[in-house]
């Protein structure tokens, strides 16, 4: 049975036609012949412009200004935004500008926030949606609410039953993956976008989106800008905010803060790709000696240990000191015949 259509409905597919139309001519025209009209088209399906009220944003902001993909603006829509970062990841960055923060104006990563201005980065509209957390009293975003109030995402990781188990390399860590099979990944073991580096060529993990394209980490180098310590042009070690000026890293001091293995202010790092507690410069290599030590199946003393093999035997998934490892140590072999049995 043939559906039967309104005369608003197929006034509105025609303009929708019409359009998706104009959307393509100006994306070429703006490209140039590098640009085909089908590739044209397959980028504004991916950018998720094709269809629907995008269309027509995409359409309002492509023929309000002669310049809109080559000196975008933050009232850019997230189509537009999709679409620039397609162009810029398949070569044609050089017809192409990046759209600026509304708030900093910097262009990487790519703002994705909306806000009353235009778009925004990640950090600026965490900002904006600053709120005091019920908890620790700080001005941060809120991600969760509680009974107390709202609270930030450090007081929501502390929470009990907030850490789960990754399941590629078993520590007890803040899930950044949830797997069909009902398991986590950590943030560490998390796949990564790839993407093609446009200085190297190879595909790993952009570093920053340039004009150029994605630039890898071993690629990019940090913009080089005058220091607020040594007045030195020099690469920024901490970028400016609020009233502290960006340092360098010659000018850059470490803060002191309380060490929590052995309980003095000292220069350190927070453990665990900056998760875990903090620990000074003396602890951290001790401690990491601690995590390696494990129960050994064999002795039960906690030791340096490694998965089983040797021996001829077929046996997987017990963790036992060195000395199994031994071939002198003969009275390991009988022990070893109880744990495997």
């Amino acid at each position: 049975m043939r559906k039967y259509l309104t005369p608003d409905q197929v006034r509105l597919r025609e303009d929708l036609a019409g359009a998706r139309d104009r959307i393509v001519v100006l994306l070429n025209l703006a490209v140039g012949e590098s640009l085909g009209m089908e590739q044209a088209q397959e980028f504004v399906e991916r950018a998720r412009a094709w269809s629907g009220a995008n269309a027509f944003r995409l359409l309002r902001y492509l023929t309000s200004r002669p310049d809109a993909l080559s000196a975008p603006t933050p009232d850019c829509p997230p189509c537009g935004v999709r679409l620039i970062a397609l162009l810029i990841e398949t070569g044609h960055g050089a017809k192409v500008g990046l759209v600026p923060c509304a708030d900093c104006g910097r262009t990487d990563p790519l703002p994705a926030y909306g806000g009353p201005e235009g778009r925004l980065r990640h950090g600026c509209s965490s900002q904006r949606l600053a709120v005091p957390c019920a908890r620790c009293g700080k001005l941060a975003k809120a991600t969760a609410r509680r009974p107390d109030g709202r609270i930030c995402q450090v007081c929501k990781e502390k929470e009990p039953g907030s850490r789960k188990e990754c399941g590629s390399c078993r520590r007890m860590m803040i899930p950044a993956r949830h797997l069909a099979d009902g398991t986590y990944l950590c943030h560490t073991c998390a796949p990564k976008k790839l993407r093609t580096c446009c200085r190297c060529g190879r595909r790993r993990r952009a570093n920053a989106l340039t004009a150029d394209g994605p630039v890898c980490e071993t690629c990019y180098a940090s913009p080089a800008r005058r220091c607020g310590i040594c007045e030195q042009v020099a690469p920024v070690r901490v970028r400016a905010k609020g009233e502290a000026p960006d340092i360098c890293y010659r000018c850059y001091i470490r803060p002191e803060k309380l060490c929590t293995a052995c309980g003095r202010i000292r220069r350190g790092h927070h453990i665990d790709h900056g998760n875990g507690p903090f620990h000074c410069d003396g602890c951290v290599p001790r401690e990491a000696r601690k995590r390696q030590l494990h129960p050994c199946a064999l002795c039960g003393r906690k030791r340096k240990v490694g998965r089983v093999a040797g021996f001829g035997l077929a046996v997987t998934g017990h963790l036992v000191c060195q000395q199994v490892f031994d071939p002198d140590f003969a009275p390991n072999v009988g022990r070893l015949s109880d744990i495997t049995s």
